[in-house]
């Protein structure tokens, strides 16, 4: 039986971006987040977290604390994102207005179920 996430050798093959590694700071209300918690949604280990965290944390775009004797806990610094490192992979999206063309269709999708809704109730 073949897993979808490993080669046919059994090695490891999804590669997780450092994007989807920050969004995991975007999905929690919690101030803080420790390699374990933010490898709990990613299909890597907390080694490889903490790892990759330390790399964004050279590039200014995380801060971490020692908290324990082993425990490090992290967060999102505010100046981050704009130039990170991730979003050269958007390409020709990166200075255009993407968000804001994304916002203007989710309106009119918004506006055009409204009124078929009305039509069917």
């Amino acid at each position: 039986m073949s897993d979808p996430g490993h080669d046919d050798g059994g090695r490891f093959t999804r590669h997780t971006s450092d994007e989807e590694l920050l969004r995991a700071f975007e999905r929690t209300d919690d101030p803080v987040l420790t390699a374990s918690e933010i490898a709990a949604d990613l299909p890597i280990g907390s080694r490889a977290v903490r790892e990759r965290l330390k790399g964004l944390r050279d590039d200014g775009y995380v801060a971490g604390k020692e908290v324990g004797a082993r425990t490090i806990v992290w967060w999102r610094l505010a100046t981050a994102g704009s130039d990170a490192p991730w979003r050269d992979g958007f390409g020709a999206f990166a200075d255009s207005d993407l968000d804001g063309e994304i916002e203007a269709l989710e309106r009119e999708v918004d506006a055009e179920f409204e009124a078929d809704q009305d039509e069917l109730f």
